[in-house]
């Protein structure tokens, strides 16, 4: 039986609706916030249900704060206070729509045993946590790489062939209210989005694991890269460069090689980790501002599969007995020197010099030889290569000596 209280109780709630719905009707799309106001006012027994819970009303959305000391507790009480409000929203004719609820679990220093003083950098990492900023960087990141087709390229703005050729567009604007905005910041972050890589030199964990190698001998010049899955070898590869070429691009050529074989095993398997034991070639390809072109080209092809594919890299000590480190160097002196082409021949701006060196000096030396003129240096210093082999350094009187052009008797005699 309805009392006179649940009768007035029923019919303020009809006067609430039939109000909200008027002025619903009665205003722009774009809302009301009057609306919110009597959302509330019509909610407002709802933090009165319990005492062991944080309520916090704002407009038409309701935050509920739940605390524990540990993570079945919390569990427990979250699933009574939502057993509560269901039937409490039934109770009141309302509805409660689960699609739109969300959750965020914090984990203070309380959980970790952690003291107050304590740093929460290293708790962070090891609960997995994101920092306010580092939540803000990554969703800058996602918001690029999820929406790749609106961004425009540098090689579609101009014709020049630069290094930053394929990196995004990024407009020149003095609006401070734009270079604040998700699409500048989302560019600059992503432009200047860096590989990490992992020097602990212990072999990376993932479903497949590939190393890789570069070598070089009297005769040749390899890289290799070797896939393992389940201790079984599944995949190798092997290379030969142009002798010019040095081991730190042999070492890049086995990298990108293990890139490449992700890229076309990718379907298969969701995460991969690449080992290599060359510092130089990994920090090479960590650092953003290295420009070399197999640095850049596996930078690259590296942040496209990161969209669907989980690689890491990591350094390893070589020589050490890591069956897939030994294998990949095997195939990098041996398998790579059966090889009858060059896959790769770029010379290096190192040996690029030494053989513009070299050029010159054999002019020079020939220039030297066929004189007439310094008979009397000839007899001291033979030929130029003579004379650079030697740790000589000319001063006046030590040049006139040479040239025999001094304050000399035989000199000044027959001037």
């Amino acid at each position: 039986m309805f009392t006179r209280a649940h009768h007035l109780s029923l019919f303020f709630l009809f006067f609430i609706y039939i109000l909200l719905i008027y002025i619903r009707l009665q205003t722009k799309p774009t809302g009301y916030r009057g609306v919110g106001y009597f959302f509330l006012i019509y909610v407002n027994g709802l933090p009165k249900m319990t005492d062991d819970t944080n309520f916090v009303l704002v407009a038409d959305y309701t935050s509920i704060i739940v605390t524990n000391s540990n993570q079945g507790g919390l569990q427990t009480a979250l699933n009574k206070i939502l057993s509560d409000i269901i039937a409490w929203f039934k109770a009141n004719f309302l509805l409660l729509i689960f699609n739109k609820m969300y959750y965020l679990e914090f984990k203070p220093k309380i959980i970790a045993n952690a003291k107050k003083m304590d740093s929460s950098r290293e708790l962070f990492k090891a609960m997995e946590i994101l920092t306010f900023y580092s939540q803000y960087i990554l969703s800058l990141l996602l918001y690029v790489v999820n929406n790749k087709h609106i961004f425009t390229k540098n090689k579609e703005v101009h014709i020049h062939d630069t290094r930053s050729a394929n990196n995004f567009y990024l407009s020149i604007t003095n609006l401070t209210i734009y270079q604040r905005g998700a699409h500048y910041t989302g560019i600059k972050i992503f432009i200047i989005f860096h590989i990490h890589v992992d020097p602990s030199g212990t072999e990376g964990s993932a479903n497949v694991s590939i190393c890789t190698d570069g070598s070089k001998t009297e005769n040749h010049i390899g890289a290799s890269m070797v896939a393992v899955k389940n201790s079984t070898e599944i995949h190798n590869e092997t290379q030969r460069l142009n002798i010019t070429c040095t081991v730190f691009q042999a070492e890049l050529c086995g990298i990108i090689m293990a890139v490449d074989c992700i890229q076309s095993q990718r379907q298969k398997t969701s995460s991969y980790a690449i080992n290599v034991d060359s510092k130089a070639a990994l920090l090479a390809i960590a650092n953003k501002h290295r420009t070399h072109p197999l640095t850049i080209a596996t930078r690259l092809k590296t942040n496209e599969l990161r969209n669907s594919t989980s690689i890491t890299f990591h350094w390893v000590k070589g020589h050490v007995g890591l069956k897939g480190n030994d294998r990949a160097d095997y195939l990098a002196k041996i398998a790579a020197s059966y090889n009858t082409t060059n896959a790769y021949d770029a010379i290096p701006i190192n040996r690029g010099k030494q053989i513009l060196e070299e050029y010159y000096i054999k002019i020079w030396n020939a220039t030297y030889l066929n004189s007439g003129n310094a008979s009397h240096t000839k007899l001291f210093i033979p030929t130029i290569f003579h004379r650079l082999s030697l740790p000589l350094w000319p001063n006046l009187i030590f040049t006139q000596f040479l040239t025999n052009h001094g304050s000399f008797r035989s000199y000044t005699s027959t001037n």
